[in-house]
């Protein structure tokens, strides 16, 4: 049996929160859940998820950092935002897909969670830094 892919889900509306929660668990989706940045933190250091799904505007954190913060501890994890109004959406938010809150459909949102979360388990390419290419480069010249 395949491993479910496991969800982030970040909001600070709770109600909101549990229909998402409920909608992702029901599609198969291992989902864990924080109501706060802090929360998200917390749960981002021991839970290593295929996805972050992000409410925007987040009561209380900076999303664009929180986000920043999250993607250190796993660069290659992917971030759905889903936004009130992608218009007004500040410049430090960094997401792979956006979606707005009312004007999507759950089916809509579910698509994008499967298509984000596609293919993120086995091994992982290791990323090497470019300090060590430049050392080798200059070796290689030497």
């Amino acid at each position: 049996m395949r491993p479910k892919k496991r969800i982030l889900l970040i909001d600070s509306n709770e109600n909101r929160l549990s229909i998402r929660r409920y909608l992702l668990a029901t599609q198969g989706f291992a989902v864990i859940s924080a109501t706060s940045g802090d929360e998200a933190r917390e749960i981002c250091a021991v839970f290593d998820p295929d996805l972050i799904v992000a409410c925007w505007p987040l009561a209380g954190a900076d999303l664009g950092k929180l986000l920043d913060e999250l993607h250190a501890y796993n660069p290659a994890v992917h971030s759905l935002l889903l936004a009130e109004q992608l218009t007004a959406e500040p410049d430090g938010i960094v997401a792979d897909a956006k979606l707005l809150k009312g004007a999507c459909a759950p089916v809509q949102i579910v698509e994008r969670v499967k298509m984000l979360s596609a293919g993120r388990r086995g091994p992982k390419k290791t990323v090497q830094s470019v300090d060590y290419m430049m050392a080798l480069a200059q070796r290689r010249i030497a």
